[in-house]
């Protein structure tokens, strides 16, 4: 007769080892619980990133409208930094803040010599940003205090060796300079003229939100 052999059905095929199991589901617990191989998700990054000790921030980029009500403000911990609320702002989108760069200070209040002495002074200026501006720099007329300190940070061994630039930027940040006394103090009294400067409007936003914003470069 037939001999009764094991069995290959579906049934057989579904039945788990109990030991196998449990391995299973200890390894996907560990993939989950490390940060190279868990799901990326929205709230995971603003975690990792510690967003959340920023609130306006977290709302910007959930992309929230404002408080409709003081109380709103407050339950979203929207005021935890000494801001107010701002009845103004009831039901707009709220958007990621824009950070303060050397980039953004330009692009708002323009090439003047105080804006560059600001940012000099305060040390907000990174080494390879002065470094390829430095004609913009000195046309812009900045005071003579800027120029030394300028001449300070190019003759540092150690800022020049920590700004792991190359020889080639410096050789053009000179030839871009390498003009005389005389033509410097022009082009600098040209830079300060009106008539040198173009107007530009721009529309920042979309929508009812835009804003329009004229600056002169």
């Amino acid at each position: 007769g037939k001999g009764k052999g094991k069995g290959k059905g579906k049934g057989k095929m579904d039945r788990k080892d109990p030991v196998d199991a449990a391995k299973e589901a200890e390894e996907a617990e560990r993939k989950m619980k490390d940060p190279l191989t868990r799901p990326l998700t929205l709230k995971t990054l603003i975690r990792t990133v510690h967003a959340g000790q920023n609130h306006e921030a977290v709302c910007g980029v959930l992309r929230k409208r404002y408080p409709m009500s003081k109380e709103e403000f407050d339950d979203m911990h929207l005021g935890v930094d000494g801001k107010d609320f701002d009845e103004e702002r009831i039901g707009e989108k709220m958007r990621i803040p824009v950070p303060s760069t050397w980039e953004t200070a330009l692009s708002e209040e323009g090439n003047k010599p105080e804006v560059w002495e600001k940012l000099i002074t305060s040390k907000n200026l990174p080494f390879m940003a002065m470094l390829r501006n430095i004609r913009n720099i000195l046309m812009a007329g900045v005071d003579e205090k800027i120029h030394k300190m300028i001449i300070g940070r190019l003759k540092s061994q150690q800022q020049v060796a920590n700004s792991k630039q190359m020889p080639v930027r410096f050789l053009s940040a000179f030839e871009a300079i390498d003009f005389d006394d005389a033509t410097l103090e022009k082009l600098a009294e040209e830079a300060k003229g009106e008539a040198d400067f173009v107007e530009e409007t721009k529309a920042y936003g979309s929508g009812k939100e835009a804003k329009q914003m004229t600056r002169k470069r």
